[in-house]
């Protein structure tokens, strides 16, 4: 069997035992730098403990897959910056060596049908893709890994047996390179699990904070406005937030819990990106327009929030942009003014391009100037009414919150309009 792989210029294969024997001292560390890393990523403990139950002795006995983790743990830690004694320069050149390694050794793997479906085979290549789609940004690279792994998991007969968080990753990805591309996943939907029974799901209901409670709450009471498929899809992805919240503050759960709502996660997603994906083929509502775009953005910060801005956001800010800039917002403000404040807040927060930033931000001003005060607990209210975590936003939100604050004096009174379509130069003004 051969599949389309990329190849790494300047590999010496008379170097690589070498290369490998020194990543092999290095993986006696790897326990302490992954501490750093996979609870961000997987914040659920059981998943991260499978993780770590599953990945580390595969490490030890498949060098590509040694070499995988050891570029992902130096580009992620270069992208924290927190880690001291850490340089980000020699970070890059480590791991650059490291991924070109990996590549060349998976690639001999990929020659026999049984070498190429092992589960050390498929978590190198997840992990290749990963770090291409979030940290490195090769666009051309991820399209290729994703479809060596799609072909991968059909010659496997797909997912059935393969941990949680190895489909996590591999959907998870398909899904954001899909929302990046405004194309439909490579991957078909999962299959639901078997609901646990009734008692355990009272005991997790029981255990939720109240707050977390509220939300999508908003958008039940404007859900006549709403596609009926998103309806439930907004329901269920409220119920996950809070379950995952649940297990963030330590609640001991079962790796089948677990499984079962991270498969409803998966599959809430799924139906996100194909929703945002075929929407030229409807006539979406204004608020369905807005929430179609937002509500992914939320969940792919949510879901990977370490990497913080991505291609994948770059791509959703211009698709944001879009709607918010198609709509009368001197009527939608009238309409549905707190599902504006969320959209408007989340463009600030995703944009890396100040010009774009700048336009969310006094669009928002000026839009909103007669509605709030924008103080915080007002605002946070709104927030959490729809999909918002204290946790992860409250910090970066309160101090967007108090940005607006200051400006809404000046908006309306002739302040320059901010400039700049997002990935348009300067030539491409906001109207």
């Amino acid at each position: 069997m051969s599949l389309s792989w990329i190849t790494s210029e300047g590999y010496d294969e008379q170097e690589q035992p070498k290369k490998t024997d020194k990543a092999l001292v290095r993986l006696g560390r790897m326990p302490d730098l992954q501490a750093k890393i996979i609870p961000e990523v997987f914040p659920i403990p059981a998943v991260n403990q499978a993780w770590n139950q599953t990945v580390i002795p595969q490490a030890f006995i498949e060098p590509a897959l040694l070499h995988a983790l050891l570029g992902i743990t130096s580009s992620t830690l270069k992208l924290k910056k927190h880690v001291k004694s850490f340089d980000p320069s020699s970070a890059f050149a480590e791991f650059q060596s490291h991924k070109m390694a990996s590549i060349n050794l998976i690639n001999r793997k990929l020659q026999s049908v049984l070498d190429a479906t092992q589960l050390s085979t498929i978590l190198t290549v997840v992990t290749l893709f990963g770090y291409e789609l979030a940290v490195d940004e090769d666009s051309d690279a991820v399209q290729v890994h994703l479809k060596g792994l799609r072909d991968l998991i059909n010659l496997r007969g797909g997912f059935d047996g393969l941990p949680v968080f190895l489909i996590q990753v591999a959907l998870f990805g398909d899904l954001g390179f899909a929302a990046t591309r405004r194309s439909l996943p490579s991957f078909p939907i999962v299959p639901m699990k078997a609901k646990p029974p009734k008692t355990t799901l009272d005991r997790i209901s029981a255990r939720i904070d109240p707050s977390l409670r509220l939300l999508g709450m908003e958008l039940m009471e404007v859900k006549e406005s709403l596609d009926p498929g998103m309806v439930q899809a907004y329901r269920d992805l409220s119920v996950v937030v809070a379950f995952r919240e649940l297990c963030n503050q330590g609640i001991d759960v079962t790796l089948y819990e677990v499984e079962y709502f991270e498969t409803l996660a998966l599959r809430v997603q799924h139906q996100l990106i194909t929703f945002l994906s075929t929407h030229l083929s409807r006539k979406d509502s204004d608020i369905q327009s807005v929430c179609r775009v937002i509500i992914p953005i939320f969940v792919i910060r949510y879901q990977f929030n370490i990497y913080g801005p991505s291609m994948i956001m770059d791509s959703m800010v211009i698709q944001l942009y879009e709607v918010l800039s198609s709509l009368d917002l001197g009527q939608s403000w009238k309409s549905f003014p707190s599902i504006l404040v969320w959209a408007f807040m989340f463009g600030v927060w995703i944009s890396k391009e100040k010009h774009v930033r700048d336009w969310f931000l006094f669009k928002l001003a000026e839009g909103s100037s007669c509605l709030l005060r924008w103080q915080w607990n007002e605002t946070r209210d709104i927030l959490k009414r729809l999909f918002y975590v204290d946790r992860l936003h409250r910090t970066d939100f309160e101090s967007i919150c108090e940005e607006v604050r200051l400006l809404v004096p000046h908006a309306g009174h002739g302040q320059p309009e901010p400039s700049g379509k997002p990935g348009a130069d300067s030539t491409d003004r906001c109207e």
